[in-house]
């Protein structure tokens, strides 16, 4: 499969990933509309996400400006890492945009070992398990105004897959699309 096929598979599989978490959310829930972004870059890169040029920033910048002012938006990232798995770059999106909408980020886990689990975890069936932040509280972790146990694990799950990631130990198989009926995530 070329790249930009496995892009595009990608980007198909993260819409069906928001149209399973709109239809197997614990209260009936409607997005106005899915997109799917897929672009390859390393997670743990410090990206100035109102700077930034790289393909990934450009694609997802691209569908949040056509966000209108004061909506709420839900981010879905595939793993712990797969909007970014750095605190810098985080904070910089997050500046970029949760004033300008409301925002919620959703971490999916298809599989998930010691190093990666966190006491939010939640069971969702079609895509294993999810823990989810607002930008709120990212932000104000981010910032140093709140101290919150649970973006403190969020922030030591980061740094043990960058240094999984830089060791060659990255966790294979880890991003695959779940099963329609799949609930929770396997243990590796």
């Amino acid at each position: 499969m070329s790249a930009k096929e496995n892009r595009e598979r990608r980007r198909e599989e993260g819409r069906i990933i928001g149209r399973r978490l709109a239809a197997n959310a614990p209260r009936p829930h409607s997005f106005a509309w899915v997109k799917g972004v897929c672009e390859t870059r390393q997670s743990h890169y410090n990206t100035n996400w109102a700077k930034g040029k790289a393909a990934f920033v450009t694609a997802i910048n691209s569908v949040m400006e056509t966000v209108p002012h004061d909506s709420s938006i839900t981010v879905v990232s595939r793993g712990i890492d797969g909007l970014t798995s750095s605190n810098t770059a985080m904070k910089s999106f997050l500046e970029m945009w949760n004033g300008r909408v409301k925002l919620q980020i959703v971490f999916q886990y298809y599989l998930i070992i010691d190093t990666t689990d966190h006491p939010r975890l939640t069971p969702f069936r079609g895509l294993g398990l999810v823990i989810a932040f607002t930008g709120d509280e990212l932000l104000d972790y981010l910032s140093g105004r709140v101290i919150s146990p649970d973006v403190t694990r969020l922030v030591d799950i980061w740094r043990e897959v960058n240094s999984q990631k830089g060791s060659g130990r990255g966790l294979r198989g880890r991003n695959k699309l779940p099963a329609e009926d799949y609930c929770p995530a396997t243990r590796a």
